[in-house]
Formats: structure tokens, C-alpha cells, sequence
């Protein structure tokens, strides 16, 4: 398991996501497989972290390492909210 991903076991998207396992990783984000709680069904989500300029703390919140990154990642999350925030989700039967 990579250092940077969630743990198993934890909840988005307001509880209905529930982390099962870290997949992959990337510089710009990671993958996991997921409960969908309402729909009892595994999706993939992914992940916006910029490996190299992002730390996550023991609870899990995400900051950067360095304050000059801030607009950059504030448009890709920006971006990411027309699709689903900061975190994507994917269903698909073969996951």
C-alpha cells in the first residue's frame, strides 16, 4: 500500500463511498476499489493527489507542500467538481 493513499475503511462522498483496497497510483492521483454503499456495488474511484507537492495527515486531509502550488491544484479540483469533485467514481461490472 502506498504511504499517500486512503486507509480501508474510509468514507466519501457524504458516507456512500467506502474505501476497500488502493489499486494504483500515479503522479497526479491514485485508484481504489470501493463499496458504493446505496447500491451495494464495488466501483473504482480516483483520486486527484499530487504526489510531489501534496501530504496527507493522519486523518487524512490533504494539504500541499508548498503555498506557490495552490492555484494550479485549486483549478484541477475546479475541474475535477464538474465531474464529481475531487474524487471520481467509476462503475463497471468487471470491477
Amino acid at each position: 500500500m502506498d504511504n499517500f493513499a486512503l486507509r480501508p475503511g474510509t468514507l466519501l462522498g457524504e458516507g456512500r463511498y467506502q474505501i476497500e483496497k488502493h489499486l494504483a497510483a500515479g503522479g497526479f492521483g491514485m485508484v481504489y476499489v470501493a463499496l458504493d454503499t446505496r447500491r451495494q456495488e464495488r466501483v473504482a474511484v480516483k483520486e486527484l493527489f499530487w504526489r510531489e507537492h501534496a501530504v496527507r495527515d493522519e486523518a487524512g486531509r490533504v494539504s500541499l507542500k508548498e503555498e506557490k502550488d495552490a492555484k494550479e491544484y485549486a483549478e484541477e479540483l475546479l475541474y475535477g467538481k464538474d465531474k464529481g469533485g475531487h474524487c471520481r467514481i467509476w462503475q463497471h461490472r468487471k470491477i
